[in-house]
């Protein structure tokens, strides 16, 4: 089979695969959790576990739950990440609501944001995190059937790698591109993740003018209703530990499912 006709075919299949996109996710703790707290000023709603559904109509009810309440509304991440498809789901909910108030987003002290969960925060109005907080960015990969992990056919691999490479850059030209974030810096970013996940926190995306993070959130401003800091100190341990020694599928997060096919991010 031809390079070119082996790329067809998995065009096609991703083209087709948005009504079944299915998300799996592989990193521990998967629990989600959506909390509510508020105070004088604010309401936050704080999310905890993987991008996928019911994320979305969770996320959607609460924001609507608390629409005639006038106090600045907050939505807090703590996520390894998860699906892209359900992913944009989320951002299209916020970015709706958001014609009608102002939605800031937060990474707290001792949580992290990876992957899928950053585009995600990025649709803050304001967007705020700890300076300790983590962040992760990679590109996409995709995972072969089980079976099925070592591609002998030439053509193959070579039209995965070139499907992957397609799939990351969508993502980074889209997802990535929303306001403040600084494009030179972006850029450079697609370029470090090649083979490799990217862990920065919230202090060095401000410092190196990446526009992710509007600013830090001051020493002592952390909100109630959250989960112990030692808990949260121990997912973000968990998702460094698993960056830097997982090569294999199961310390990665599935993004996106092509049928047989998924891409992970």
């Amino acid at each position: 089979m031809s390079v070119v006709k082996s790329l067809g075919m998995m065009c096609g299949a991703f083209v087709i695969a948005k009504a079944v996109l299915a998300p799996s996710a592989s990193v521990r703790p998967d629990a989600q959790q959506l909390t509510v707290s508020a105070d004088a000023e604010r309401i936050v709603l704080s999310w905890s576990g993987p991008i996928a559904s019911p994320m979305r109509d969770t996320i959607a009810t609460a924001i609507k739950s608390v629409r005639s309440d006038p106090r600045r509304l907050v939505i807090s991440l703590n996520s390894p990440g998860g699906s892209i498809a359900h992913g944009r789901e989320v951002m299209a909910a916020i970015r709706e609501a958001a014609r009608g108030r102002a939605i800031d987003t937060r990474v707290e002290k001792g949580a992290a944001c990876a992957s899928m969960c950053v585009p995600i925060f990025l649709m803050g109005a304001r967007r705020t995190a700890d300076p300790g907080a983590h962040f992760m960015f990679h590109e996409a990969q995709l995972n072969l059937p089980k079976g099925r992990e070592s591609m002998k056919n030439a053509d193959a691999a070579v039209a995965s790698k070139w499907i992957a490479t397609v799939v990351t850059n969508n993502f980074y030209e889209t997802d990535f591109a929303q306001p403040r974030v600084n494009t030179l810096w972006l850029r450079d970013m697609r370029t470090k993740i090649e083979n490799r996940d990217v862990w920065v926190t919230a202090r060095q995306l401000v410092e190196a003018g990446s526009g992710v993070v509007d600013a830090l959130i001051p020493s002592g401003d952390s909100q109630t209703g959250r989960a112990s800091g030692a808990v949260q100190r121990f997912f973000a341990a968990v998702l460094r530990i698993l960056s830097r020694i997982g090569a294999g599928d199961g310390n990665r997060t599935h993004d996106i499912q092509l049928g047989k096919l998924s891409f992970y991010h």
